[in-house]
């Protein structure tokens, strides 16, 4: 949906609004109002007392329940002024530098003073000898201009010579653009900048007057050259267009008042006010076909209109001195028609008139183009009177306030740092964004690791009871290593050799060092007693390898009895076997109800581990 504007002209006694479509494509209009502008107001389009205008728009797009925010104000004013110059056709971005570069050389005034703008004429073309020359100097003015703008980047720029091809433009076409340089007091563009914040609202642009019309009019012509006349109130404007370009504009300080003032003079009309004489004149007709009538039969009516409009005298000529002008500097290229449009054009007659002295069919369109009206708008002929609003959205001259410029400069320079920090504070969100990420990541995965945890907890605490008793377990074995020593079991050890040996067997000395046992025999047994003493003490679980270092046999004088001495040696497992019996235990506890059972006995005195007794209950062997 296209953005509404309110376009406001404000006049010297009539301000015109228009509220349309702000684009310029065949905008919608939904409504045309006229109001008196306040009495002291405005002086040559520069507004004055800016309350008391303010106050009335505010009240008439109250009464019109007009709500929109931006605003184009219409400058009738003749202290803008124009010139037409031929430029390089440069790109956009670099015919606003280029047009304010050659500002001095057009305007004899101080640039300081003044507010610049320009809008395009036609399309770039090639030029010839002049416009090429015009080219050069136009580039050369335009590299000062830029360097004195931006003297950091003179180094990165290749400087150009004078009368050399300097652009990129240059060189590939060298055509150049017509343009139309409007100049306008600083004191008279801020006056509008003030209104608008007086009636609240932002300008979308402030176009000029003449432009505006040339805008509007050059839709409403068709081929070949035209002249468009807005008669107004107490001046008109002479535009002589072809197709898109404006070829001349002139303004005359007269109007529809050369008539309305003759009227309200002469009493015999009987209308003292402007209003009811241009309603007199806008629906009888008042004046004559031609200027100098003559009135051979003295008839009072006659006269008295003859009298009005020989009034117009100054107004006609002033407009055929412009016809007359623009047709001697174009003889190949004449004005072919004449619009006729503004409060003049409802005057009745006064198209015939316009025709018998300017030679030229004069006529009023009879539909704008280039506009659409919404349904509920009312078309007349009066709509003729809004086309200076009606052609401010097309291509507006858009004055600039200078302090509006500077903060639009300042800004426009700071876009760089802008987008820099913009683009930092993108950066540390994303990061920020991927750590918190992380960390919701992280806190889930520790929350779900948690709920593993909790419920594991029963095992977590047998498996510390278990570690606890391995602990100890530890502890014992370590402790009984180094305290469980062989001799701590010398005393079953003689009780286990007491049992085998003979009763004539006696030990007198015996010696340990914990794992060899050294012993010295008597026995009045014979020799091969001691023999089987051997093979009973290897029977013994703790002893292994027993045998006789040495014997000697004598012979007691009193008896004639042998007697037998000699020294034994064994080694001594009680450790060893108190191992292996553990752990026979601690299988026969983990085979327990299985029916294999082991036996430590079975291997004692032949060096072999223990084996399995298979036999079960009720099975085979």
């Amino acid at each position: 949906m296209a953005k509404k504007v309110l376009v406001i002209r404000v006049g010297s006694r009539t301000t015109h609004m228009v509220h349309m479509d702000n684009v310029d494509d065949e905008p919608s209009i939904y409504g045309c109002m006229r109001v008196t502008t306040p009495e002291g107001c405005v002086s040559d389009g520069q507004i004055i007392d800016v309350t008391d205008l303010a106050r009335m728009i505010v009240k008439t797009m109250k009464e019109k329940h007009i709500n929109c925010k931006d605003a184009i104000f219409v400058i009738p004013s003749s202290k803008i002024a124009s010139r037409e110059a031929t430029l390089p056709a440069v790109s956009k971005q670099r015919m606003g530098a280029l047009v304010q570069a050659r500002v001095a050389d057009l305007f004899p005034v101080d640039t300081e003073q003044y507010v610049f703008s320009h809008v395009l004429q036609g399309k770039p073309y090639a030029g010839g000898e002049e416009t090429k020359l015009a080219t050069e100097q136009g580039f050369d003015k335009l590299l000062e201009a830029e360097e004195a703008q931006e003297p950091d980047k003179k180094s990165k720029k290749k400087k150009r010579k004078k009368g050399d091809a300097a652009t990129e433009e240059a060189d590939d076409s060298e055509l150049v653009q017509d343009v139309l340089v409007f100049a306008a007091p600083t004191e008279l563009i801020n006056s509008y900048y003030a209104l608008a914040d007086a009636i609240g609202v932002k300008i979308a642009s402030l176009e000029a007057d003449g432009n505006s019309v040339f805008q509007i009019m050059k839709r409403q012509v068709g081929m070949g050259t035209s002249l468009s006349i807005q008669i107004n109130r107490d001046s008109t404007l002479v535009n002589v267009v072809n197709q898109d370009k404006l070829l001349l504009q002139r303004v005359v300080p007269y109007g529809v008042n050369v008539f309305t003032d003759a009227i309200q003079e002469e009493g015999a009309f009987r209308c003292e006010t402007f209003d009811k004489a241009y309603k007199l004149i806008s629906s009888q007709r008042v004046l004559m076909p031609h200027l100098g009538v003559e009135n051979s039969g003295n008839d009072f009516s006659m006269q008295k209109r003859i009298e009005v409009t020989n009034n117009g005298d100054y107004l006609i000529g002033n407009i055929v001195r412009v016809v007359e002008y623009y047709n001697a500097q174009h003889r190949g290229d004449p004005i072919q028609s004449v619009s006729l449009i503004g409060w003049g054009c409802s005057i009745v007659g006064i198209h015939e008139l316009l025709t018998n002295e300017l030679g030229i069919q004069t006529s009023t369109p009879t539909e704008i183009a280039g506009v659409r009206f919404n349904r509920k708008v009312e078309i007349s002929i009066s709509m003729l009177q809004y086309l200076n609003c009606m052609g401010a959205v097309f291509s507006p001259v858009n004055f600039i306030s200078r302090d509006v410029a500077e903060k639009d400069a300042k800004k426009g320079n700071m876009v760089g740092p802008i987008l820099i920090c913009g683009l930092l504070v993108l950066v540390a969100a994303t990061i920020a964004g991927w750590s918190y990420l992380s960390l919701f990541t992280a806190r889930d995965e520790k929350d779900s690791w948690q709920l593993k945890a909790n419920s594991l907890s029963s095992v977590d605490a047998e498996y510390n009871e278990l570690t606890a008793i391995e602990t100890n377990y530890g502890t014992y074995k370590g402790v009984k290593l180094a305290t469980d020593l062989n001799n701590n079991h010398f005393h079953a050890l003689i009780n286990d050799i007491e049992a085998v040996c003979p009763k004539s067997f006696k030990i007198t000395t015996i010696t340990s060092d914990g794992s060899k046992v050294s012993a010295n025999c008597i026995s009045n047994e014979r020799l091969h007693s001691v023999s089987s003493l051997i093979i009973q003490l290897n029977k013994i679980p703790m002893i292994r390898n027993a045998w006789v270092e040495t014997i000697s046999e004598d012979q007691a004088t009193t008896s004639n009895k042998f007697r037998y001495a000699y020294s034994l040696t064994f080694d001594f497992i009680a450790n060893e076997l108190t191992a292996a019996q553990e752990v026979t235990d601690t299988l026969n506890q983990a085979l327990d109800g299985t029916g294999v059972s082991l036996d430590v006995n079975n291997a004692e005195g032949t060096g072999e581990t223990p084996v399995a007794d298979e036999t079960a209950e009720g099975g085979d062997q």
